[in-house]
């Protein structure tokens, strides 16, 4: 390969230069035969235009908005976000509703007391009940381990 074509291959040439290149070459360098023929057929069924690069940015760019509907969706934009931030505002700016306070259901103490017991007694029958169960996984998980060992 001599420096022509070492150039040629590395772009190193001019486009008159690469022309001339291709169209006569050295005589007898397979590599630059294949290349013309490849070149030469290539042009043959990809015939560029041209304004080949105004038409292929025509193809594959995509279709503008129009202008207005910029600007539609921006205003829209802005009075959705003016109404949030007013309802935001109103929402702290009403006054807090005080938590309604718990009214004494029963009049005399020892009422209450009694039925406070009764209360605590459900809720100490259920804690037993759970407590059985937890005895219960103890026994299994110390039966496991002694098996385990």
């Amino acid at each position: 390969m001599d420096n022509r074509e070492k150039d040629f291959w590395n772009h190193k040439l001019s486009e008159e230069e690469e022309r001339e290149f291709l169209e006569h070459g050295q005589e007898g360098d397979k590599a630059s035969e294949a290349y013309r023929s490849y070149i030469s057929e290539y042009n043959r069924q990809n015939r560029l235009t041209e304004n080949f690069e105004a038409a292929f940015y025509a193809r594959v760019s995509k279709p503008s908005r129009p202008k207005w509907l910029d600007w539609g969706m921006k205003i829209a934009a802005g009075v959705l976000l003016a109404t949030a931030l007013g309802y935001a505002w109103f929402q702290n700016q009403q006054e807090p509703q005080q938590p309604a306070m718990a009214e004494d259901t029963y009049q005399d103490p020892r009422e209450a007391f009694e039925e406070t017991k009764k209360i605590l007694l459900l809720v100490s029958a259920k804690m037993n009940e759970a407590n059985e169960y937890t005895v219960q996984v103890g026994k299994f998980n110390e039966a496991k381990e002694t098996i385990k060992n």
